[in-house]
């Protein structure tokens, strides 16, 4: 009695030659492979085929929180509001300072005032103010910060009083934790009085050597010296 007849022979020569090319395909094509598989699949197919252990399958990315819609709210109440219109950073950035006007710098003490655009931490940040060591007439280098400050409603305001250096340059604004989404006053375009204390453009970046400006744009944010 035979055990193979010659279909069932041929058919398992086939499977063996089309495993062998697999085979050798693998073998030409592995220096291209990434040492990490892209996909799951992959690294189980390259394990199958070299008998190596399976590679552990990578939990799935953690989702961010929704974004917020960046519409503004209907009315904001606050006094001394110069604009209502709400913008929502989403994690591109983290920071927004305005040189103030040399012109304009009355004092050696002053007090720096910014309004939430959200209460709680939605609208939180810290108050900052740089001042230019280099003469470069650009911010770089930190010279006072607020605690976190956050408010009970959209449209209060927070402050911090600092001392002016000799040279009478300085850059204020408000900062926020990276990566979130918080709710900021925003409208672009220049300041909305030619005589007010702030130039037009914003840095939004601020390290040793590098100060990066865009704008214009303007935001609830007042200054006074004494």
């Amino acid at each position: 009695m035979k055990i193979f007849n010659a279909r069932v022979l041929g058919n398992l020569l086939i499977v063996l030659g089309i495993l062998i090319l697999l085979v050798a395909v693998y073998d030409a094509l592995r220096p291209y492979f990434p040492d990490r598989a892209s996909y799951d699949f992959i690294g189980r197919l390259r394990s199958s085929l070299d008998g190596s252990p399976a590679p552990p399958r990578r939990p799935p990315p953690r989702r961010r929180h929704p974004l917020r819609s960046a519409a503004p709210p209907l009315f904001i109440e606050g006094e001394g509001l110069i604009t209502r219109n709400v913008h929502y950073t989403r994690g591109n950035y983290h920071l927004w300072a305005w040189a103030v006007k040399p012109e304009k710098v009355e004092g050696d003490r002053a007090k720096l005032e910014a309004a939430h655009a959200a209460p709680g931490e939605e609208g939180g940040f810290w108050m900052v103010a740089f001042a230019d060591t280099t003469g470069d007439g650009e911010p770089d280098r930190e010279i006072a910060r607020s605690d976190y400050l956050t408010a009970e409603k959209a449209g209060e305001w927070s402050s911090l009083e600092f001392e002016v250096p000799g040279d009478r340059r300085i850059f204020v604004g408000t900062t926020w934790p990276e990566e979130s989404d918080t709710a900021v006053f925003r409208t672009n375009g220049p300041w909305p009085t030619d005589d007010g204390p702030f130039e037009d453009r914003f840095y939004h970046t601020i390290r040793p050597g590098k100060a990066v400006t865009a704008g214009p744009a303007y935001t609830n944010l007042r200054i006074s010296f004494h």
